[in-house]
């Protein structure tokens, strides 16, 4: 269980659910290939979340811990993965280091602190940022610089907790034509749009089949199609009975809107 990506050479990358490591499967072959880097080893209780590539070719992605709320250092963040030619700079908010093996060389980033990291979006000019903590029910925004993968200028865009409680966790996320950002709400099943200018809420979109929600994104025929995947964790068995399609993956047509094709892994041409 975790998040998949592919690359421009047809290789499947694969974010492990209950392990902070990422590897390559070979589409064509079927094998594992490499074990592409690794974070916070030293925290047994965490794992990889969300991942999405930015339009450089970096893979972004969030770590959560699993451990107890009393916790307080509980090491989990958000990270960039890119191939060694696409410098990161060093920042007090960007701790990076030079990931080497035999296949490539590649540079592992430490952006930001996070307790359960989540979905990751970019708005259409390509110089904004937004980014989920689920535990603490904000979407954040960054100000992001696509030559360097550097972000900066933390603010707050939504507080699920304080503003709109009834829409549940906010969990993944994906950006439409129109620039509008799509946000699920674990545990509520909706997915809403925000005007990401207003900071409005332009609808909500139910979701009667799943009430766990976790992640969206635009696919089908010219990515008119919405994807929406779910799950079964923290459900009661009256919860399970109630919604028997938990953890499955849904499709919402006619939105009104489409989506972006997605961005590709770019991990260089030393990868074959």
């Amino acid at each position: 269980m975790g998040t998949l990506w592919v690359d421009s050479l047809n290789f499947l990358f694969v974010f492990m659910y209950l392990l902070s490591y990422y590897f390559s499967l070979s589409l064509s072959v079927g094998a594992i290939t490499d074990e592409l880097g690794s974070v916070e080893a030293e925290y047994s209780s965490n794992s990889f979340n969300d991942a999405k590539c930015d339009s450089s070719g970096r893979l972004w992605a969030g770590t959560y811990s699993k451990a107890d709320a009393s916790v307080k250092d509980r090491g989990s963040g958000l990270y960039s993965f890119s191939k060694g030619d696409l410098n990161i700079k060093s920042s007090q908010c960007c701790q990076t280091v030079l990931y080497h093996d035999a296949c490539f060389t590649g540079m592992i980033s430490r952006h930001c602190d996070a307790i359960l990291s989540n979905g990751i979006a970019w708005n259409l000019t390509d110089d904004v940022m937004y980014f989920v903590d689920s535990l603490k029910r904000c979407i954040f925004r960054y100000e992001y610089n696509k030559e360097d993968g550097s972000i900066s200028d933390q603010q707050l865009f939504m507080d699920y907790g304080s503003k709109c409680p009834e829409l549940g966790l906010p969990d993944g996320m994906c950006l439409d034509v129109k620039g509008r950002l799509w946000v699920v709400g674990f545990g509520v099943h909706k997915v809403t749009c925000w005007n990401l200018q207003t900071r409005e809420k332009v609808m909500d979109v139910d979701v009667p089949l799943a009430k766990n929600v976790t992640s969206c994104c635009f696919g089908g025929p010219n990515y008119e199609w919405m994807f929406l995947t779910s799950g079964t964790s923290f459900l009661s068995e009256e919860d399970l009975k109630k919604y028997p399609n938990n953890g499955s993956l849904f499709v919402i047509k006619n939105l009104g809107t489409r989506g972006l094709p997605p961005n590709k892994f770019n991990l260089g041409d030393n990868h074959i």
